[in-house]
């Protein structure tokens, strides 16, 4: 009966040890988000100050539609998950690369067959 009274007891300590770390985890995960969102918004704030950075340096230039399609990509994924920007970035050029390759692929086979 001892021991399983201190059994009982070291298990009532854990738990509510866990139950603390677990409190204290969720409050740094909510300060962390928080830290990301004010990095994000400062970021943005500085590079819409930063002329040329992704955008036109002057207010009287005109994006084509590919150049305003991008942006407009861009402006969608900052306000999902500014997180996955850079994923976003390297995914389009993945598939940019990927269609160049194949294009140059393509023509090196039309290039055999002229030859």
């Amino acid at each position: 009966m001892k021991q399983l009274k201190e059994t009982k007891r070291s298990y009532k300590n854990a738990f509510e040890q866990l139950t603390r770390l677990r409190n204290t985890m969720v409050q740094v995960q909510e300060s962390a988000t928080l830290a990301k969102t004010d990095l994000a918004d400062a970021f943005s704030q500085a590079q819409s100050m930063a002329p040329g950075i992704d955008g036109p340096s002057n207010p009287d230039d005109q994006l084509d539609d590919q150049e305003a399609f991008d942006q407009l990509e861009v402006q969608r994924v900052m306000q999902t998950d500014p997180d996955s920007l850079a994923f976003f970035h390297a995914q389009k050029t993945r598939k940019a690369n990927k269609t160049q390759n194949m294009s140059n692929i393509m023509q090196i086979k039309k290039n055999k067959r002229f030859t």
